[in-house]
């Protein structure tokens, strides 16, 4: 906040505060300043820019926009900080080196002017202030590392002030002969009232607005920062809301006693930590010990060398330097790191305020950028699932015949909804060259949370555009806030209220059955089908069995899913013989009638992406000998057509070269015993009628089939007689 104050107030006195400044008879100091010829003018300058600033944060605070520093993201603020404790550290090198340098807050000039005096340097003061530096940085990591030496680390500032202020003192050699700057004389007293001096002016607002409102965001990011923390250090909560009314407050009453803006130090709320304060009473402690100062002790400043200060400054600067943070965001997010690298060079090179106001800037740009232009993505589904996800993130997935499935990644207003409407129809066009003809499209709008009036405008062209090309839109997972905005736009009247979904898998759902009864009713499917039967027993996206693998869906494990048209005795031990063939452990296995879920690790990791399509294309393979595809009788009716008689052939085959105690799935449970519609009949197996009045019947095969399939594992010495018997218990008591 000084620099910003310093650099914000530089030659804003006029001709009329300050006519010395502006004298025409070069008498000014070359590198001189207005705060060291005009100090009275200049201070009164300060004090107003103190009122402005905590009237901006009590009148933030009132209106609740604390959300506004959000603007000012975790990049820019260690890029103007890392720059900001450059620029403060090579202004105090003057201290060290016994020469002056230019009051400037470019570092280029501050670098020209200490490179083209180095013949200047004075060797007293480089020692001494190089030797209080090294003292206070081995105090600090000796505070550090040993718990003995804690206390070594605030009292270290203080333990060599004093040493040197006892050093300068006893030895006036170095003040007189080796060039040692002390401080002289510190006015004491009370702080004198400065309310008078406060001016409110147009023209002084003109002046000192940026500068006030830069320290206002700059001082309340710093002090939320540390705030938050010291919270989560300590388990407790703070209200923004809170600090910013706290901080107005404090600069408001300040500046009517003379005091500088104020805001929250990193420094000094360290120290506070690591000395134990609890409450607001060690800052109460903290006034009445600078009081006492104030009023008593200032004579005791006056032999304090420069050079014991400036090793100080420079000790507190050095942990702001924050390189760390930008190798860690160009690992993350490189569009972060240029954000750090703006504000950190525009600090150093062209100004404090600049630098801020070009990083904050380009923040805003990238903002507008990712929200005109929202990410947009296709989904697929995840085979042997009802889980719909992206192209971009899953590899493994199916396209849906004649459905396209596409998530808005953003809310919708009227400057991303143009853009959103021609992806949709490129999505459309691209699509085409995969499938014959794109006949659905479903919108998956759980990420839009707003919908503006232009936006709904937009997507009411989409559809009817698309209804002219003979293609239906529907919507998926939209929430209520969009949804009444919709209605009002009759975006609903225009779609259709029937084509509005809780799911993304209902979505699709409803348009394959929509598409049957619609060729139902045009007579372009078998004689017999009716609409109900679409309904009632509506028709699998693919009546193949489907096997999904992902590495994805959990974060430790590959996921296997599976899911077969009806379910069948032994086909959980068929599929855990593939895993366990292949060196798999199975951690986790649920069954629920026709759906398998796996999860599956090789030597305790996820499969390797190589291994992935070939376990699909071998489970796909061992479950199509099982499964024929459903036909339909005379009658209409479906029939399911399945390899019952090679089952345990298949099994037995699969299982060869895997030993029995790897097995450790049994199909014996209710929801993962296997019923059959009916027995099939010869090596291709003959197709049965689904009865749902047989349901005995339809269990005692199930459990024929499954006892065959056990006494094939106990001949293998596979399972322990008592499945067997357990079976048979069963069987008879049908």
């Amino acid at each position: 906040v000084s620099l910003i104050l310093r650099a914000g107030l530089t030659g804003k006195l006029d001709e009329n505060q300050c006519p010395e400044w502006y004298n025409d008879d070069h008498s000014r100091p070359e590198g001189v300043y207005q705060n060291i010829i005009c100090t009275e003018e200049y201070c009164a300058l300060a004090f107003s820019v103190a009122a402005m600033i905590g009237v901006i944060k009590i009148f933030a605070c009132v209106f609740r926009l604390s959300f506004l520093v959000s603007f000012l993201g975790h990049p820019v603020i260690s890029g103007f900080s890392t720059g900001s404790a450059i620029i403060i550290g090579c202004s105090q090198l003057k201290y060290f080196l016994g020469y002056a340098l230019p009051s400037t807050d470019h570092v280029h000039e501050l670098l020209h002017g200490l490179i083209k005096d180095i013949h200047n340097i004075k060797p007293a003061p480089l020692l001494l202030g190089c030797t209080w530096l090294a003292y206070l940085m081995v105090t600090k990591r000796l505070a550090r590392k040993d718990r003995r030496f804690k206390m070594l680390g605030p009292l270290g500032p203080l333990l060599g002030c004093i040493a040197g202020t006892l050093l300068v003192w006893g030895f006036p050699a170095l003040r007189e002969k080796y060039h040692v700057r002390h401080v002289g004389d510190v006015p004491g007293g009370i702080f004198p009232v400065s309310a008078g001096n406060i001016t409110f002016t147009l023209e002084q607002f003109d002046k000192i607005k940026v500068t006030a409102v830069s320290a206002a965001l700059i001082g309340y990011m710093e002090s939320i920062a540390i705030a938050k923390n010291l919270a989560g250090q300590h388990s407790y909560s703070i209200d923004a809301g809170q600090e910013l009314l706290a901080l107005g407050i404090s600069n408001v009453i300040g500046a009517m006693f003379s005091c500088y803006p104020v805001t929250g130090s990193f420094s000094r709320s360290a120290v506070a930590n690591t000395t134990g304060a609890q409450t607001q009473l060690a800052g109460v402690v903290t006034a009445v010990g600078m009081l006492v100062v104030l009023l008593c002790l200032t004579p005791m400043f006056y032999y304090l060398p420069m050079f014991a200060l400036a090793a100080i400054v420079l000790n507190s600067v050095m942990q702001l330097v924050a390189y760390d943070v930008a190798i860690e965001l160009w690992k993350v997010k490189k569009w972060d790191f240029v954000l750090w690298v703006v504000s950190f060079l525009g600090t150093l090179f062209v100004g404090p305020l600049e630098g801020i106001a070009l990083s904050v800037l380009m923040s805003i740009c990238l903002i507008i950028h990712e929200s005109v232009r929202p990410h947009i993505t296709v989904l697929w589904r995840l085979p042997g699932t009802n889980i719909y996800r992206s192209i971009d993130q899953e590899k493994h997935g199916q396209f849906v015949e004649g459905v396209l499935i596409v998530r808005v990644g953003a809310s919708l207003y009227f400057a991303n909804a143009q853009y959103v409407k021609e992806a949709l129809l490129k999505f459309i066009e691209d699509l085409a060259q995969v499938q014959d003809h794109t006949e659905y499209l479903v919108l998956e709008m759980a990420s839009v949370v707003s919908i503006d009036s232009t936006a709904a405008h937009v997507i009411r062209d989409v559809i009817e555009e698309l209804r002219r090309r003979g293609i239906v839109t529907t919507f998926a997972m939209v929430n209520r806030r969009a949804m009444d905005t919709l209605k009002r736009a009759s975006v609903v009247l225009c779609a259709g209220e029937g084509w509005f979904f809780p799911s993304v898998d209902e979505a699709v759902r409803s348009c394959l059955s929509h598409r049957y009864m619609r060729e139902s009713k045009s007579g372009d499917v078998e004689e017999g089908g009716e609409a109900r039967e679409a309904e009632e027993n509506f028709l699998l996206i693919n009546q193949d069995p489907e096997v999904g693998v992902s590495n994805d869906l959990h974060h430790t494990y590959t996921t296997v899913m599976v899911r077969v048209p009806s379910a069948v005795a032994g086909i959980v031990h068929l599929i855990s013989s593939i895993f366990v063939g292949k060196g798999y452990r199975i951690v986790n296995a649920q069954v629920e009638n026709i759906q398998h879920t796996y999860h599956l690790v090789n030597q305790e990791r996820k499969l390797a992406d190589k291994d992935i399509e070939p376990l699909r294309e071998q489970l796909e393979k061992k479950l199509l000998e099982i499964y024929q595809k459903p036909g339909r009788d005379a009658n209409g009716r479906r029939t399911e057509r399945v390899r019952t008689g090679n089952l345990a052939e298949v099994l037995a085959r699969s299982r060869a070269g895997s030993t029995a105690s790897a097995l450790s799935f049994a199909d014996t449970s209710p929801t993962m015993a296997a019923t059959l519609s009916g027995r099939g009949g010869g090596e291709g197996g003959a197709g049965v009628d689904v009865d749902e009045e047989a349901e005995i019947e339809r269990q005692r095969h199930g459990l024929i089939e499954a006892l065959r399939a056990e006494r094939v594992k106990v001949e293998e010495g596979e399972m322990a007689k008592k499945q067997v018997e357990e079976l048979e218990a069963r069987l008879a008591a049908l």
